[in-house]
């Protein structure tokens, strides 16, 4: 897929974490939501592919806490990246395979990457924080 985007930071990905996005590229969600599913494909095939034990803590990965700059707007906000089934964006709990989901994930900390959206609108975010809730909701 032809990507709009201008900057295009490195993306990283755990090895479990690809094997079960490609088992999500595979499956019904990529047959409903075509676009989407293309999107975050050519991320995945972009990516460097990391153990667990090599990984940067500052990486957004799948259930990752991500604190986020919108540039245009000047404002930030705090999303969770999910897969599909466990969106739910009252409580910031955003698809992989939303265009925000998709755009963040992989990045690290102090990454901006530019990302057109379906409707042709264009964004530019900034990544300012990662949190890993799995290791969080342990801690508490």
């Amino acid at each position: 897929m032809d990507q709009p985007n201008g900057w295009m930071p490195p993306v990283f990905v755990l090895e479990q974490e690809l094997e079960q996005l490609t088992s999500l590229l595979d499956s019904r969600f990529g047959e409903r939501y075509p676009e989407e599913t293309d999107a975050l494909r050519a991320e995945l095939e972009r990516a460097v592919v990391m153990r667990a034990d090599w990984i940067s803590s500052d990486v957004v990965r799948m259930h990752a806490r991500v604190e986020y700059l919108d540039v245009a707007s000047g404002r930030s906000n705090r999303v969770t990246i999910v897969f599909p089934w466990e969106a739910d964006l009252t409580n910031g709990r955003v698809s992989i395979l939303a265009p925000l989901g998709t755009a963040l994930f992989g990045l690290r900390v102090g990454d901006a990457i530019r990302w057109s959206t379906p409707s042709g609108r264009l964004h530019v975010w900034r990544v300012l924080d990662v949190q890993d809730v799995q290791e969080e909701e342990h801690a508490s």
